[in-house]
């Protein structure tokens, strides 16, 4: 099958870095489009919609479907 043209642009991804080892908050943001990475220091909320770059594995995906995930509401990003 075709890919519809409208899912055919790859979406930016965010990807947070944590320096402090206690903390839950990240430090700072890179977004990343499938070629090229960038820094962006802090992100606003229309940022925190953004995907979230990473690897699940399948029972937390299973948890976050239950608890109806989003990274936009996620506490510790």
């Amino acid at each position: 099958m075709e890919i519809p043209p409208q899912l055919k642009d790859f979406p930016v991804f965010r990807a947070g870095i944590n320096w402090d080892p206690g903390s839950t908050v990240v430090a700072c943001w890179y977004f990343w489009d499938g070629e090229n990475e960038w820094r962006v220091g802090k992100i606003n909320d229309e940022q925190r919609k953004m995907p979230v770059r990473g690897i699940w594995g399948e029972g937390l995906i299973i948890e976050c479907l239950e608890e109806g995930y989003t990274a936009e509401k996620d506490p510790l990003i």
